[in-house]
């Protein structure tokens, strides 16, 4: 489980019915939970997939996270091609070489099969 340290504060105001105060190291986030989330959440909780409102709140913002983490991941993937490309680590592309090489790879399996 990340580790998180996160509070979950129920008010009520209109259509809204909480407000999620989450907090990691540096600050915190504070935001209104639309009913509906409140229903999900106390679905889930009821389920067995959160434990609680906290597990919840700190479920989602790593559902939020993880896309970030990817983007970060390509982009460093994407630094060192660059890097690569400026030291002159590069060779020419030629696609009708992969192509020949993959036709004789398939044949080869083909062949193997039979």
């Amino acid at each position: 489980m990340p580790d998180y340290n996160a509070k979950v504060r129920q008010i009520s105001c209109g259509d809204a019915v909480g407000e999620v105060i989450f907090e990691k190291g540096y600050g915190k986030v504070s935001t209104t939970v639309p009913r509906e989330f409140k229903q999900f959440v106390a679905h889930g909780i009821a389920s067995g997939r959160f434990q609680s409102e906290e597990d919840a709140a700190a479920d989602e913002f790593d559902l939020l996270r993880r896309p970030e983490q990817k983007l970060d991941a390509l982009r460093a993937e994407m630094q060192i091609g660059i890097h690569d490309i400026k030291a002159g680590r590069v060779f020419p592309l030629d696609i009708e070489d992969i192509k020949h090489r993959g036709y004789q790879r398939l044949a080869a399996e083909k062949s193997a099969v039979t």
